[in-house]
């Protein structure tokens, strides 16, 4: 495919963290990009839709003078249900506001064991079928919506009036989806949910022409074709369709989420924020995940990722990291008041190791729980720490860990818009696991778990 204006892909990907926008060549090259703290628009445990839809649309206008492209396409985070009532979308909740305790344990009650949905129960808003039960029953507007869209399916209906529901967003932990028989779960039907999402499309194929007025607005002339969105993590997995399986996937960011894809047959367990996910062609993979790019700052704050050097020296001392920064993660039903244990480093380089240790020890515990196989390959922030990658290689020998070059959610969406054989897999480099750290890894992963499992208090 020549790269020219009419094979150009704006990608907007709404993030938990960060909100991204990439004009991609064919070949999935960024050509032009913008971004923001999407903190920018979380107010009152809401999500400033309209404001968000403002710098997107300023953003865009630049990017196309910059750029010009002919294709737009969201990839958003998952846990998040837009409600439209008449012509208007009502207001969205951020996932991590507090429900009320009432109508959150009302809910218990209610919802599907995770052996039929492949869906644990999370805190705050993270089952979006919470957040549904929760306004349906105390916001009269949200009970009488007339229609429920998955977030990335919002994005399209706002740009061109399109209206359809993608199942990579269903599937990622919201208690309202089957993952091995691809339908509607019993709440979704018993609360007559199911009949006000619109019908399942295929993420990436073309929705409709952008709205006139928007494009107006934006300065273009030609028709902008708006391509059916995905969940994000998601995305960064359809980067790899048609890959020989088994391989895993981590996919980082404010989330670490571990994909299975091909691996051994296991068990998953609910209690250990293992789950069932669903990817954008209806098949359930094995994932695992906890809220790395969060707990990374509760450790180093915005310390640059560490280097194997400074992952050297921290493992001659004995600070540990424990989990109990936030909620959710393999750990989730353990709580500590101080999760660092030992002499723990005070200067930036000596914390950012840590965090990488962490994360690395983390990430090696969920892929036993998923019964990941394969090559693993690391996008996202994750890809550039160098001394997490080096630890995990040293702790997985059996697999081979490859760090990708470019953002695996903005080829995904390239590889959704364009096809597999048009859009090549992400490049990769392998990370070669430090033969003199291996000895004081194990050792070190060894006493992390034996804390983990006595519960040892420091």
């Amino acid at each position: 495919m020549q790269n020219t204006p009419d094979n150009r892909l704006a990608v907007a990907d709404f993030g938990k963290t960060r909100t991204r926008l990439a004009v991609l060549s064919p070949s999935a090259q960024v050509l032009a990009g913008s971004e923001i703290d999407s903190s920018h628009f979380q107010r009152d445990g809401l999500l400033d839709i309209d404001a968000l839809t403002h710098w997107c649309e300023q953003a865009l206008r630049a990017l196309y003078a910059r750029a010009p492209f002919a294709h737009l396409m969201p990839v958003t985070h998952g846990a998040a249900v837009v409600a439209v009532r008449g012509n208007r979308a009502l207001p969205v909740q951020d996932y991590e506001a507090a429900i009320d305790t009432c109508w959150s344990q009302s809910y218990d009650a209610l919802r599907p064991p995770f052996a039929q949905t492949g869906s644990p129960s999370l805190p705050n808003g993270l089952n979006a079928g919470r957040q549904l039960y929760a306004r349906t029953n105390t916001d009269p507007d949200f009970a009488a919506a007339d229609m429920l869209l998955t977030y990335p399916q919002y994005w399209v209906w706002r740009w061109c009036g399109a209206r359809g529901t993608d199942v990579s967003s269903l599937g990622c932990h919201t208690d309202l989806w089957e993952a091995h028989r691809n339908t509607w779960s019993s709440l979704a039907r018993t609360q007559h949910w199911h009949r006000k999402f619109p019908p399942l499309i295929t993420a990436g194929k073309v929705a409709a022409p952008l709205r006139p007025a928007i494009a107006q607005r934006l300065g273009i002339q030609q028709r902008i074709d708006v391509h059916w969105g995905a969940h994000d993590s998601n995305a960064a997995l359809a980067a790899f369709l048609g890959a020989r399986e088994p391989f895993t996937l981590l996919s980082t960011g404010t989330w670490l989420v571990a994909f299975s894809a091909g691996g051994a047959a296991t068990e998953l367990d609910e209690r250990r924020d293992t789950q069932w996910m669903v990817d954008v062609r209806g098949r359930p993979v094995a994932c695992a995940r906890f809220m790395a790019g969060r707990e990374r700052e509760r450790i180093a704050g915005n310390a640059p990722a560490a280097d194997v050097s400074a992952l050297s020296e921290l493992l001659r001392g004995d600070a540990l990291a424990l989990p109990g920064f936030v909620p959710g993660g393999p750990f989730q039903h353990r709580g500590r008041e101080q999760p660092l244990l030992g002499n723990v480093p005070e200067h930036a380089t000596g914390r950012a190791a840590l965090a990488s240790l962490y994360i690395a020890l983390m990430t090696d515990t969920m892929l036993d729980l998923i019964g990941a196989r394969g090559a693993i390959h690391v996008e996202g922030p994750l890809a550039q720490d160098a001394a997490a990658l080096a630890a995990l290689a040293a702790l997985r020998p059996a697999q081979t860990v490859y760090a990708t070059e470019q953002s695996c959610v903005l080829s995904g969406a390239a590889r959704l818009a364009w096809g597999q054989h048009a859009v090549a897999t992400p490049p990769c480099r392998a990370i070669a696991a430090p033969a003199d750290l291996q000895a004081s890894l194990h050792a070190r992963r060894q006493r992390w778990r034996q804390y983990l499992a006595e519960d040892v208090s420091p």
